[in-house]
């Protein structure tokens, strides 16, 4: 398997920026325009593009430079707005592959914000309680993106063994990566994604680097770290090298889990 993969989200999206003025109650007045765009041809913002500059001198600085270009693998989603972002990098030559783009929002990415409230309001508030199972209507659960991106894993443990990887993609192709990564289950999953912690979340160009131990007898990864490339030093956006344990449960643990949970049937 490789030594390394490094996870980047794009930088900021026209998409994002959309969503960013609908959240602060000033929407787009292209909007609508915007939505009509299938989601994979929209372009970075001029923001996106300084990101992703940023990003690509914060990784030739401290990631490029130890590892021979003989060990280096790169792979981009080709969305267009991961396209660019990889392109602003400053490495030269990638792969784009089909299985690291963004999640399927099916109909609710040609809507507007106001549009996806209206019709599938009650829906989407439930995708916070299950999101590793609930779907956007015609779209893909984050179960399905794990089952692609378990492929893109075995791809890279066929092709890139004991070498370095960067994939560019997309926020929750990045939740989905996390979860096969790190082994969580699906209520770590959720509970991770409702901590909204600053020194982790994927945010745009954000870095995420998983390593292994070349001696080590597991056959994962074994630490995990998350760079901020706009703000390195910044004690609240970074968080250094942490372990990624496999976590075994004894029966009594199994059943302090169920019992979490009440039960719905009286007998």
């Amino acid at each position: 398997m490789p030594r390394s993969l490094t996870l980047i989200r794009h930088g900021e999206s026209e998409g994002n920026l959309v969503r960013t003025l609908y959240e602060n109650n000033s929407p787009h007045p292209h909007e609508a325009e915007l939505m009509k765009v299938h989601t994979s041809e929209r372009r970075l913002t001029p923001t996106g593009v300084e990101q992703a500059k940023i990003a690509g001198m914060w990784l030739r600085l401290h990631w490029a430079p130890h590892i021979p270009s003989k060990d280096k693998c790169f792979f981009v989603s080709p969305y267009v707005r991961a396209v660019e972002t990889a392109g602003n990098f400053g490495f030269g030559t990638w792969r784009m592959d089909n299985r690291i783009v963004e999640r399927n929002w099916g109909q609710l990415d040609m809507l507007t914000y106001d549009e996806r409230r209206a019709r599938f309001g009650e829906a989407m508030d439930y995708n916070e309680d299950v999101a590793f199972f609930w779907r956007p209507s015609d779209g893909e659960t984050l179960q399905d993106v794990i089952v692609r991106e378990r492929d893109f894993l075995r791809s890279l443990h066929e092709q890139c063994k004991n070498k370095h990887v960067i994939a560019v993609c997309h926020g929750e192709a990045i939740w989905a990566f996390r979860t096969i990564l790190e082994r969580w289950t699906p209520h770590d999953l959720v509970r991770e994604m409702r901590a909204y912690d600053s020194r982790t979340r994927p945010s745009n160009c954000r870095i995420i680097q998983y390593e292994r131990d070349a001696d080590a007898d597991i056959k994962g990864f074994t630490r995990v770290r998350f760079i901020h490339p706009m703000h390195p030093g910044d004690e609240t956006r970074n968080l250094d090298w942490q372990p990624i344990q496999v976590r075994y449960f004894s029966d009594k643990e199994l059943r302090t889990f169920a019992d979490a949970f009440p039960r719905h049937l009286s007998e």
